[in-house]
């Protein structure tokens, strides 16, 4: 029995330790999105909201 894996499982096996040592950076930069994204669109959401009421 030998210790190589078939070349599909090799290379699901590479991308899946790719995405579990994402670098430093990158991370910090990705954590930031989504609550930047949420409160960009909160703020669209209630000028249009006062626009509508008030127009």
């Amino acid at each position: 029995m030998s210790d190589e894996l078939p070349e599909g499982q090799h290379m699901k096996r590479s991308c899946r330790m790719a995405a579990l040592h994402k670098e430093e950076g990158e991370v910090e930069y990705t954590r930031y999105i989504v609550p930047a994204l949420l409160l960009a669109g909160w703020i669209v959401g209630c000028g249009v909201m006062v626009y509508i009421v008030f127009s």
